[in-house]
């Protein structure tokens, strides 16, 4: 079970979510007067791109991405890594690399790796299903983590729902659940995003956010067993609740037929349970990332 308890921060959460939730009970009157208006005036190029209805069926991606932030989420070192993207998308499927996803409809979609079929796609609404193999963590990840156990990579289950408030922002959330039940647990994120057009090849992405961890989650990723507790690392098992809140920005841009350059830089803290772990070293992160990538048959 969560635990709903006054969290640091929990305050900042439930305004995001009454924002949200005010915005979208006018959602229906604001859909009603574009709707009147003329067609003309909402520009095409600020409504999310639909690959059942623009564009070829099939797309694809290649690419590179050079990556800065904590060595896991709570510590204070820093780690710097370089990875493939790659990304396919065919009609209504699509299979991705983290961080490639949503740079096939240049930005307009959250990043979802692994395998993702889009269920149903109207004006206002999307739901999606994914499936990946990931999660995990190692003890050899940082070297605060050494005697911990590790946590088995498994396949993830991936529930996704978007709602477009307005032509420029969104709402989505997500749920992510461990099938094979090796420890991962299973999270639930909320995200506002909003995004801007800075000219025909160039746009603009802010989004606010925050995660929850059911128990099994946040146990294997923040809790200390008897077996491992040290002087400096006294045993720990928390409970469910908020993991933790965020902001980013990014920038992704056109040049030439084919290429794209992309960048972004993203701010989280930790929230409660995971606060009090011996493993959270740094209450916060600030993570950036940079890349170029070539797309087919955009």
């Amino acid at each position: 079970m969560f635990s709903f308890s006054l969290l640091p921060g929990f305050r900042f959460c439930l305004s995001l979510l009454a924002v949200a939730v005010a915005v979208q009970c006018h959602a229906d009157e604001i859909a009603d007067e574009s709707t009147r208006g003329d067609p003309a005036v909402r520009r095409s190029d600020d409504l999310p791109v639909d690959p059942d209805t623009r564009g070829p069926a099939f797309r694809g991606l290649l690419g590179v991405s050079a990556a800065s932030a904590a060595e896991y989420p709570g510590s204070d070192r820093r780690d710097q890594s370089l990875r493939p993207l790659y990304a396919v998308r065919y009609g209504r499927l699509k299979l991705a690399s983290s961080g490639s996803s949503s740079l096939l409809d240049f930005g307009s979609a959250p990043d979802e790796s692994g395998a993702t079929l889009d269920l149903l796609t109207s004006s206002r609404w999307k739901l999606r299903a994914g499936l990946r193999i990931g999660g995990g963590r190692s003890s050899s990840d940082s070297g605060y983590l050494a005697g911990l156990p590790d946590v088995s990579r498994t396949v993830l289950a991936r529930g996704a729902i978007g709602y477009l408030i307005t032509p420029n922002l969104v709402l989505n959330g997500t749920l992510v659940w461990d099938l094979l039940g090796r420890g991962n647990g299973a999270t639930w994120s909320n995200t506002l995003d909003y995004r801007h057009r800075l000219g025909g090849e160039t746009e603009l992405r802010l989004s606010t956010g925050f995660t929850l961890g059911n128990a099994t989650h946040l146990n294997s990723f923040y809790g200390v067993p008897l077996s491992a507790e040290n002087a400096d690392r006294p045993a720990y098992r928390p409970g469910g609740g908020f993991k933790d809140v965020g902001v980013g920005a990014g920038l992704t841009s056109a040049f030439g037929s084919h290429w794209i350059a992309f960048g972004g830089l993203s701010y989280t803290r930790l929230l409660g349970a995971t606060l009090d772990s011996p493993l959270t070293l740094q209450n916060h992160d600030v993570a950036a990332t940079v890349g170029v990538a070539w797309k087919c048959c955009r």
